[in-house]
């Protein structure tokens, strides 16, 4: 009877862990985000959510300078269009201070990182930049 016992309490146990876990992968995958990445002037279609993100221009760039050591890390911000085949709407995202991402159509889309990076003495080549963003779908 003990034993009986024991082992349909090591089926329970070995069952929630096992649910457990399931429910704590099936989390992971909600909260992981697509990564784009766009050049300026171009669009991107993410491939699993069909969200269109166009990076658009670069509004300002007062980055730090790789090659040099600054108090302040700076700031660029870029302008977006983002759409879903429905609408679409304009956004402007910042690297290091201000709103770093936007919410459009059931979607996060946020600025990760924009290259390439300043150095000094040297403007950055502006059709050479390019924006990463990752996208996550919100849930309900």
């Amino acid at each position: 009877m003990k034993t009986l016992f024991s082992a349909i309490i090591l089926l329970l146990v070995l069952g929630i862990s096992a649910s457990t876990k399931a429910q704590t992968d099936e989390e992971t995958k909600v909260r992981e985000g697509e990564i784009v990445t766009v050049k300026i002037n171009r669009q991107k279609t993410a491939t699993k959510d069909r969200i269109k993100i166009q990076f658009v221009s670069v509004i300002e760039d007062s980055r730090c300078p790789a090659d040099v050591n600054c108090i302040w890390a700076g700031n660029a911000k870029i302008k977006i269009k983002i759409s879903d085949g429905r609408a679409s709407q304009f956004f402007e995202l910042n690297t290091n201070t201000g709103v770093h991402g936007a919410t459009f159509g059931g979607y996060v889309i946020n600025l990760i990182n924009l290259t390439p990076t300043r150095k000094l003495n040297m403007n950055a080549n502006k059709k050479r930049y390019a924006a990463m963003f990752e996208i996550t779908r919100l849930t309900r």
